[in-house]
């Protein structure tokens, strides 16, 4: 047995997006537009709201988790019309919900889905579903 490490598929590869993270604590967090959010992207909202629109962000072609924990804040995803979500997050007299519904229209063949994943203490976590709108201006 060798010293090497095995390969690990989670490792970013070279000129591929990093992990990153949202961050709220008593205002508002939006991201929007174009952006990465790594293959996994944490979130903590306290006393606070973060909104993450995914409509038009460059997923992890291996998959994107999101890790989400809101105490007394809240957190909207928004994901588009072909992507699939899983969600598995829990409520502590809070809310943790998929409110997206299948996809609208079939995803490409191959794409892995979205996995949101976490807490929401006496806060709210929900995954919404959008059309993918033209991009606005800077």
């Amino acid at each position: 047995m060798s010293g090497a490490d095995p390969p690990d598929d989670r490792r970013p590869r070279p000129g591929a997006e990093a992990s990153t993270s949202s961050f709220s604590l008593l205002r508002a967090n939006i991201r929007r537009g174009q952006w990465a959010p790594g293959p996994e992207h944490s979130v903590l909202a306290f006393m606070g709201g973060v909104e993450l629109d995914l409509r038009h962000a460059r997923l992890d072609p291996r998959g994107t988790t999101i890790r989400v924990v809101a105490v007394m804040g809240g957190v909207v995803i928004i994901v588009g019309p072909d992507v699939e979500v899983r969600c598995d997050g829990r409520g502590v007299m809070g809310g943790f919900g998929d409110l997206s519904g299948p996809p609208t229209t079939p995803p490409p063949i191959g794409t892995p889905p979205l996995h949101v994943t976490g807490l929401a203490l006496w806060g709210g976590v929900e995954v919404r579903r959008r059309d993918r709108e033209a991009i606005p201006p800077v």
